[in-house]
């Protein structure tokens, strides 16, 4: 009965810092953007003291409580943020090493990311990435107009803007994996260093020579691409 009471009363513990990180980093922008990089830490610290099911149930509690907390619009961060630490976790648990810990998180966020992209695209018709292109594009008009008025404009600038459009573009998909793979290896060194300072055992990355980056990364590369451009279409 103690271990019992034990397991709810720290699990009720991470739910709730768990709430309170999210709804930070959501409202409270400068404090926020340095507790974003901490909001999977409740559930990591949980993962590593009991068994999946347990820490799979407060995760779910965790997110319920955010939405209750933060509104409907944070559904995605919790989501996101609730996974990543269930699965930093879990490597870590596991024995994992850190090398396999960051690529799972890297993979976890930009999948997410991505599935999230593709909802707001088929479910509410919303390209963020075209409407940006678009921006780009009027700016660049408005620029060239500007510049034509104000003297001649050679064809090779008009040129070179369109090649830069068309440019970004294409560099849109590296763009979500190299965003996403730099903010789980921020997560990951943050967090590790805090379970470590805690007491916890943490994986250490292998050598340089050893490391290799998983086929399923260009997969996930053709998938962005190939969103962005049924969205573009």
């Amino acid at each position: 009965m103690q271990d019992d009471a034990r397991k709810i009363t720290y699990g009720a513990m991470m739910i709730a810092m768990f709430a309170i990180l999210l709804a930070v980093s959501v409202y409270i922008p400068i404090v926020g953007g340095v507790v974003l990089f901490f909001i999977p830490l409740p559930i990591i610290l949980y993962r590593l003291r009991y068994d999946f099911s347990s820490s799979l149930l407060v995760t779910v509690t965790g997110v319920l409580l955010s939405v209750l907390v933060g509104g409907i619009i944070i559904i995605p961060y919790a989501l996101l943020f609730g996974l990543l630490g269930l699965i930093i976790g879990s490597t870590i648990k596991t024995g994992k090493s850190k090398l396999y810990t960051f690529m799972a998180s890297g993979l976890t966020i930009l999948i997410s990311t991505v599935l999230l992209y593709a909802g707001t695209v088929l479910l509410l018709g919303i390209n963020i990435i075209d409407e940006l292109l678009e921006e780009l594009s009027a700016t660049s008009k408005n620029m060239t107009e500007f510049m034509s008025k104000n003297g001649d404009v050679s064809e090779s600038i008009i040129k070179q803007t369109d090649e830069l459009i068309a440019f970004y573009e294409v560099a849109v998909p590296s763009m979500f994996m190299i965003a996403s793979f730099v903010l789980a290896f921020i997560i990951v060194i943050l967090n590790v260093a805090v379970i470590k300072r805690l007491g916890h055992s943490g994986p250490s990355f292998p050598p340089f020579r050893e490391m290799k980056l998983p086929s399923i990364l260009v997969w996930s590369y053709l998938v962005v691409l190939l969103i962005g451009f049924l969205g573009a279409s």
